[in-house]
């Protein structure tokens, strides 16, 4: 929480990587990348809420493992190469209920 104001966190992790396939989901000293960024994000202090948005099956079953919330699948059309980066995030924040 900032200024009694709750904090939402959204970890963008597409499955159509280019420069390196399926790098979410790699291994990096000895867990998935995308868990690094999830374990990260759990300790901060002003994060209110977490979640992952993704069409990936396997990532969000990787980020679900590793205590991250998916509260959706992205769609395909948010997920391509020439989505502007500002559109998952939207999409979620439009997508969430609360």
């Amino acid at each position: 929480m900032i200024n009694d104001k709750k904090v939402l966190a959204i970890i963008p992790a597409r499955g159509g990587s280019k420069g390196i396939h399926r790098k979410n989901i790699r291994e990096v000293g000895g867990k998935p990348l995308i868990a690094w960024t999830i374990e990260e994000a759990k300790k901060s202090k002003y994060i209110d809420r977490l979640i992952l948005s993704s069409e990936d099956e396997e990532i969000i079953r990787v980020a679900k493992a590793w205590g991250c919330e998916v509260p959706f699948v992205r769609p395909m059309e948010f997920a391509q190469d020439d989505t502007p980066g500002i559109e998952p995030l939207l999409h979620a924040i439009e997508t969430l209920p609360e």
